[in-house]
């Protein structure tokens, strides 16, 4: 996550395969254009890649982490009564079947917010 406790995404590499490109040809200067088909072929699946890993990166690394500063973190309830902070407390964890996150669980008053005036010990993790 972020110094604010939102969670963050950031692509760590890219790796693109392309087993074939095939390419068909029409109009007044295709049958000139097909006697170069194999090379064309060949440059556009060598640049391929490198485009497709470059949009992804893109899309993850600046649009999908510009969604997530958006997040919440806090959210009014009961009522805007009382705020409720989740914001993560650390990194998320990735296991083979789900998803660890650790979330701050805070409840303030939505008219003064402050501190708690004590520090809770964390919920110990579950064991088998």
């Amino acid at each position: 996550g972020d110094s604010t406790g939102r969670p963050s995404i950031k692509s760590g590499g890219c790796s693109w395969s392309i087993g074939k490109v095939d390419i068909k040809l029409h109009g007044d200067i295709s049958l000139i254009l097909n006697l170069f088909r194999d090379e064309i072929e060949h440059k556009i699946k060598a640049m391929l890649p490198g485009k497709l890993c470059d949009t992804v990166n893109s899309e993850l690394n600046v649009n999908a982490e510009d969604q997530l500063k958006k997040l919440q973190v806090t959210v009014p309830i009961m009522d805007k009564k009382f705020l409720l902070d989740y914001r993560l407390v650390s990194a998320p964890a990735f296991q083979p079947a789900y998803l660890e996150t650790n979330h701050k669980g805070e409840i303030t008053w939505a008219a003064k917010p402050s501190p708690p005036p004590f520090s809770p010990n964390p919920i110990p993790p579950l064991t088998s």
